[in-house]
């Protein structure tokens, strides 16, 4: 997704992956739906480091006692990794499932 909005496509391309503790989310192919929404909604798409991600388990686990695996955090950790950069306003909302 992230490399589809950069590059301005309408479509996605297969982008090498790598291995990841969120390994149900660590495809290297997103679907046009996908893309189509964050298209039509200016929205964005951003990635993670597993150093992120496990970061935001235990956050999670600390905070709200609550243990999601790692692909179930991966949105937390970006939405986490956008407020930081600005991305995110501070009075904005964002809104995530975990599943």
């Amino acid at each position: 997704m992230k490399n589809a909005l950069a590059k301005g496509l309408d479509h996605v391309e297969v982008v090498p992956g790598g291995s990841t503790v969120a390994f149900s989310a660590g495809g290297d192919w997103s679907t046009y739906q996908a893309l189509k929404v964050l298209l039509d909604s200016s929205g964005t798409a951003e990635t993670a480091s597993d150093d992120g991600i496990m970061a935001m388990q235990l956050d999670l686990a600390r905070t709200e006692g609550i243990y999601a695996g790692a692909s179930g955090v991966l949105s937390l950790a970006v939405v986490k990794k956008l407020r930081e950069a600005g991305n995110i306003g501070e009075h904005e909302t964002s809104q995530s499932a975990l599943p």
